[in-house]
C-alpha cells in the first residue's frame, strides 16, 4: 500500500506520457503557427512589392506628365510672349499714324480743330493702353546723345565742331520698350563730326 504523499510508479509514467504528449502537442501548434505567419509574412512582402511597383510606375507617369506639362507650360508662355509683342506692335503702329495725322493737322495750323482733338485723344488713350501693358517710350530732345540700343539714325548731319559728334539733331519718331526689351528704336538725325 502506498504511502501518502508517494506517488506511484505508473501514476508517475502516465503523468510523464501527458506532459510529454501536451509539449509534442504544444510544438505541434507553434509550429503550426509559425508556418502560417511565415506564409502570411510572405505573402504580405510580395503585396507590398507588388504595392511598390505600382507605386513606382505611377510616379514615372507622374514625371512624365511634369514633364510634358512643363514643356507645354514653355510653349506657351513663348506663344504668349509673341502674340503680346504682336498684339503690341500693332498698337504701337496704330498710335504712330495717329501722331503723323496730328503732324499733319498740326502743318494745316489745326484747321479742323475737332479733327485734331479727336484724334490727340486717340493718341493718348492708344499711351496709356501701352503704358497699361508695360511699355515704356523712349523719348528723347536734339541735343542728347545717340544711343545705338535706343535709337536708329535715319539720316545724318556732317557738323565741325567735336563736341556735337554723336548728339541727336532732331527727332522723327519715339521708340518703345517692353520688360526692357526694346520693340521699336527711335528714329532720330544724328550729327557726325567731320
Amino acid at each position: 500500500m502506498p504511502k501518502h504523499g508517494s506517488v506511484n510508479h505508473t501514476t508517475l509514467k502516465k503523468m510523464q506520457c501527458n506532459s510529454n504528449r501536451q509539449v509534442r502537442d504544444l510544438t505541434f501548434l507553434v509550429n503550426q503557427q509559425q508556418e502560417a505567419f511565415l506564409k502570411m509574412k510572405e505573402q504580405m512582402e510580395a503585396q507590398l512589392s507588388a504595392q511598390q511597383e505600382e507605386f513606382n510606375q505611377i510616379l514615372k507617369e507622374f514625371e512624365k506628365q511634369h514633364e510634358v506639362l512643363a514643356n507645354f507650360n514653355k510653349e506657351y508662355r513663348a506663344l504668349k510672349k509673341r502674340l503680346g509683342r504682336d498684339h503690341l506692335m500693332r498698337l504701337i503702329r496704330l498710335r504712330e499714324d495717329l501722331v503723323e495725322d496730328m503732324k499733319e493737322y498740326e502743318k494745316y495750323n489745326k484747321t479742323d480743330l475737332k479733327g485734331y482733338k479727336y484724334t490727340e485723344a486717340h493718341v493718348e488713350e492708344l499711351t496709356e493702353i501701352l503704358e497699361d501693358q508695360g511699355v515704356e517710350l523712349i523719348t528723347g530732345v536734339p541735343g542728347m546723345a545717340f544711343n545705338k540700343e535706343e535709337h536708329v539714325a535715319l539720316d545724318i548731319i556732317p557738323v565741325h565742331r567735336q563736341e556735337q559728334n554723336e548728339l541727336i539733331y532732331k527727332v522723327f519718331k519715339c521708340g518703345y520698350r517692353w520688360a526692357g526689351i526694346p520693340l521699336k528704336k527711335m528714329e532720330v538725325v544724328v550729327c557726325v563730326y567731320r
